[in-house]
């Protein structure tokens, strides 16, 4: 399937960014790498499993494209693969909260900041990215309105994710392993939001945070998109 995959990026003109997002995480990790054996201790090694929980969505959305380009999709397959995607979505922009663990050590601050940062930088794109191929392929099965309800829901949803992951400390997983409790946090949330402000506050800042960056890295695109086809054009 693997193949078929890298296929179907490089059919549809999505291999470079991969390729540049591949090389700015194996960029992150060395830099963590070089900072465990200068200093010994192992602080920053949570950031590999971070990058590695944001990137699964992505495989996710890639493999739910490759199998929509290559066959039929029913409707009750496709949407079993979004919700899956959905339920590890928030892994990728949750990466912004560990510039929390940014404080003074016995190492170059700048250094620690400029790690953080990049991966920071790193999930949030890997999520945007799984992110608009989802929004694609249901803008081609339905609607672009639709397209972007669910993009716009999805942050939303993922806002709430991060605050779960964050400070509630549930993992996507928990949903399999532990689902009676995570149900028990979440209703108690939803059902009396004014007794738990911080849950409010974080779910709204992050997704008001995450639409307009979203927004703003698809008019980039969009703006690229039609740049190239006014050159086709002139040619």
């Amino acid at each position: 399937m693997i193949p078929n995959m890298i296929q179907h990026l490089r059919k549809n003109g999505q291999l470079p960014i991969i390729t540049a997002l591949a090389f700015s995480t194996i960029f992150g990790m060395i830099l963590v790498a070089i900072r465990v054996y200068i200093t010994g201790t192992f602080s920053f090694l949570f950031l590999y499993w971070n990058i590695i929980l944001a990137i699964f969505p992505l495989v996710v959305s890639i493999f739910l494209a490759t199998l929509e380009d290559k066959t039929n999709l029913s409707g009750w397959f496709f949407w079993s693969l979004v919700i899956v995607w959905l339920l590890f979505f928030p892994n990728a922009p949750y990466i912004i909260t560990d510039l929390f663990h940014l404080k003074q050590r016995n190492f170059p601050y700048w250094y620690d900041l400029g790690v953080l940062m990049l991966f920071s930088w790193n999930g949030t794109v890997i999520g945007f990215l799984s992110l608009n191929y989802v929004q694609i392929l249901i803008n081609k099965r339905y609607n672009h309105r639709l397209g972007w309800v669910f993009a716009l829901l999805a942050i939303f949803l993922g806002s709430f994710g991060i605050y779960l992951g964050r400070y509630l400390r549930w993992n996507s997983w928990d949903v399999i392993t532990n689902p009676i409790d995570l149900m028990q946090d979440i209703l108690i949330r939803m059902l009396h939001p004014y007794n738990h402000p911080k849950t409010v506050g974080v779910t709204l800042l992050f997704t008001m945070l995450l639409s307009v960056m979203y927004i703003t890295l698809n008019l980039f695109g969009e703006g690229s998109e039609n740049k190239k086809n006014n050159r086709l054009e002139e040619i």
